[in-house]
């Protein structure tokens, strides 16, 4: 979320940074604001208000404040569901019907915010292009691979999940156009990244990491990273979390897929149908 981009961004200049300091401590102000007014209340420059939300990926100001006084006015709406850990003794049944809707609803909201969408054309494109697509996790993240792989494989394509790496079926199929997906819930999941290590390494290509925010070991691996938002829970929710934002990255590039494919799709099925 753009919040946790202010917080994070590293390469900032001592001008920048008192700018983020100013927004970050004046956050139901900033909508009022034009970047003059920024840069006058943060005794800093237009420029550096304008160069700052270029960093951050922005074309200007404006853009920048939309998006930040969206994700605000739903920042709030979610602390009030959630503004204690949800579960505890005291819960009962009838509480979890309630809760688990917004434990769901926010996982889905960190990731529709966090998420590039200029990215999920360029995976459809991976897709497209490929002979097979294989998807390597460990753990829960293995499970989460073979459903991935499952539901690839319902739209005619060669999908493929992997714990480990079988080098003896990569040797074989070096020849074909593969697209890699990397699962890890952390993001630095040490088998994970000996993978994207020897893949790199091999040649091999495009390798997409769909992974938790520690993945800055992994990322010099990969062509392209997804981020799943997964932020820490004291009681464990984070596991639940993770995984609804990667079906719902699954679940986006299955839906894209289809949708591009519709019509083959629809011409495959009827003719598979009983006479």
């Amino acid at each position: 979320m753009l919040v946790d981009k202010l917080q994070e961004q590293s390469d900032l200049t001592p001008q920048e940074q008192v700018v983020v300091s100013f927004i970050l401590e004046n956050m139901k102000m900033i909508p009022s604001f034009s970047a003059q007014g920024l840069a006058g209340k943060s005794f800093t420059s237009k420029a550096t208000v304008v160069r700052l939300c270029q960093k951050l990926g922005f074309s200007g100001f404006q853009e920048f404040k939309l998006q930040l006084l969206a994700e605000w006015h739903e920042k709030q709406r979610l602390d009030a569901l959630l503004s204690e850990e949800p579960i505890s003794s005291h819960t009962n049944f009838e509480d979890l019907l309630d809760i688990l809707p917004q434990i769901y609803d926010k996982a889905l909201t960190n990731t529709r915010f966090t998420l590039r969408k200029q990215q999920l054309p360029k995976l459809i494109n991976f897709i497209e292009k490929s002979d097979q697509i294989i998807f390597l996790g460990t753990g829960i993240s293995y499970i989460s691979a073979q459903a991935a792989a499952f539901k690839f494989s319902n739209l005619g394509l060669q999908a493929t999940a992997m714990e480990s790496l079988n080098k003896h079926f990569l040797a074989l199929n070096k020849d074909k156009k593969t697209v890699f997906f990397l699962i890890s819930f952390t993001g630095k999941n040490e088998s994970i990244l000996q993978m994207a290590r020897y893949l790199k390494q091999e040649g091999f290509c495009p390798i997409v990491g769909l992974v938790g925010p520690y993945y800055e070991q992994l990322k010099p691996y990969c062509h392209e990273i997804i981020e799943l938002p997964n932020r820490e829970s004291l009681i464990g929710l984070d596991v639940v979390s993770s995984n609804i934002s990667l079906t719902y990255i699954i679940d986006l590039l299955f839906s894209m897929y289809l949708a591009k494919t519709y019509d083959k799709q629809v011409k495959v099925n009827l003719s598979n149908r009983p006479k």
